[in-house]
């Protein structure tokens, strides 16, 4: 069985204040966190694209060097 339990007015204010405020905090921090989300995210799309165009330049650059061989031949 659940006895009483009993606070002051006072003390019961100060927690529910308190737990307002942690809410306040967890809410910031989520948001923080999907703004992270966010940019790792963009930041994943910009590292594929200079991968893509680093792989590009590449190919660009073998076929110079096949054609260069191919003209001393």
């Amino acid at each position: 069985m659940t006895q009483p339990l009993f606070v002051k007015v006072q003390q019961y204010d100060d927690a529910k204040e308190v737990i307002g405020i942690v809410q306040q905090k967890l809410n910031e921090a989520r948001q923080t966190i999907g703004k992270i989300h966010d940019l790792r995210h963009q930041e994943e799309e910009e590292l594929n694209k200079w991968s893509a165009d680093l792989s590009h330049v590449e190919e660009r650059i073998q076929l110079m060097q096949k054609t260069f061989s191919e003209g001393r031949e």
